[in-house]
């Protein structure tokens, strides 16, 4: 039960013009697409997509033709500073009910002529299934060096787009950059970085970016490989302050698979010195068990309480991972604790998300700026507030009492 809580005013940007929380919620949306922007030329890019072919129903067909299975994929490419349409579409996607393959992988060509910056907002949905998953994408046309002009793939037995930032530590890669390629490039490698969000209440502070460990130079159609758990920033110059940054968490990231990382994402449950005992312990793995059980008495609420609990970290780490794994950034605090909002709102900078089933009448609000980030292009700091102390305490004494806190 919420006693008090406070939502600390914010900037309503004109382009908040929908409700995006399914794109943090799967429950949502009957489809769950993975998608990467790359910028192919000056004056085009490309939409990739991947749609697991399990998620799509077979549409029979009367006449006992083959049955196939489609998506819908509409969109709409504004300009970011005027917001007028510069490119819309909507296109039917075709796919053999009997086809072998599990993932549905295309693309989708985009008219973005050169030194723009543009929102795209694009809907998939399944043609039987009305229960669509829109997403937004900031689309920056306005330099040769950002990520959106970097495109990589796996280089082994199967080949397919990386839709993420994320690699593996046993598999190969090559990139391309069409636009303005360069005749080598540079990779920084830095090592994991363990640092945690302060409190939502807290002073605002940043944490300084930490220095590269190494420094080589790569050439381009080289296949790499990146063995080491970090963070590996690729740029055309041994200094530059453009580029894509790709980083290896470990093995089965962004699952929960070691009893270490089960310790570890308990930190906000936990006071420093107990969690630094755990992690410590002679036998971690009953540390980590009688934590979750002394929170309930019930162990049918205990199992129920990790569950929940441990599927809001796996989703935090695949949406808002940055250079550090997804559960130790704002955004990962602040839905680990709270769960998915009901209402978000999203600008090229700012990201609102309103608890409550009627975002005009909640009292319950975080809002998220984006910041230039050598290292992420997936960053966003929670602008802090000292009246949020009184909703966290609520909420993490909930959790300590063996139950899950809600609010919508």
């Amino acid at each position: 039960m919420v006693v008090s809580c406070y939502r600390p005013p914010v900037a309503n940007p004109e382009n908040w013009q929908y409700n995006f929380a399914s794109i943090y919620n799967p429950g949502e949306s009957a489809i769950n697409p993975e998608y990467k922007l790359y910028h192919q030329s000056d004056t085009t890019s490309l939409l990739f997509f991947r749609i697991s072919t399990d998620e799509l129903i077979p549409n029979t067909q009367p006449d006992n033709s083959e049955p196939y299975k489609a998506v819908v994929v509409k969109y709409v490419l504004r300009n970011a500073e005027n917001n007028q349409i510069a490119d819309s579409a909507s296109l039917l996607f075709r796919i053999s009910a009997t086809a072998t393959e599990r993932d549905f992988i295309t693309y989708i060509k985009l008219k973005t002529p050169l030194l723009t910056n543009y929102n795209l907002v694009v809907i998939f949905s399944d043609v039987l299934r009305k229960v669509p998953r829109r997403v937004f994408i900031d689309l920056n046309k306005s330099d040769y060096g950002n990520e959106q002009n970097y495109f990589f793939e796996t280089a082994d037995s199967v080949k397919a787009p990386l839709f993420s930032n994320v690699v593996e530590g046993n598999r190969k890669y090559i990139f391309h950059k069409k636009r303005n390629p360069a005749e080598k490039y540079f990779i920084s490698y830095y090592k994991p970085i363990s640092s945690i969000p302060q409190s939502p209440f807290a002073i605002q502070y940043n944490a300084s970016l930490p220095s590269p460990d190494t420094l080589y130079a790569i050439k381009p159609n080289d296949t790499l490989s990146f063995s080491a758990k970090g963070i590996y920033f690729i740029t055309e110059k041994d200094a530059g302050t453009e580029g894509i940054a790709l980083t290896n968490f470990g093995q089965g990231y962004p699952e929960i698979q070691s009893v270490k990382n089960m310790i570890l994402t308990v930190r906000y449950l936990t006071t420093e010195r107990k969690w630094n005992e755990m992690l410590k312990s002679s036998d971690p793995k009953t540390e980590i068990d009688n934590f979750w059980l002394n929170l309930s008495s019930d162990p049918h609420r205990a199992k129920e309480l990790i569950r929940v609990y441990y599927n809001r970290v796996i989703l935090a780490n695949t949406f808002f991972g940055t250079y550090k794994q997804g559960w130790q950034t704002d955004r990962g605090m602040i839905y680990i604790i709270f769960g998915p909002p009901a209402t978000i709102y999203k600008s090229s900078d700012i990201e609102q998300w309103i608890y409550g089933d009627n975002p005009e009448l909640s009292d319950i609000s975080f809002s998220f700026k984006k910041t230039s980030n050598l290292l992420s292009g997936n960053e966003y700091i929670l602008i802090r507030d000292q009246r949020y102390q009184t909703i966290w305490a609520q909420a993490i004494e909930t959790w300590l009492q063996g139950r899950v806190f809600s609010i919508n």
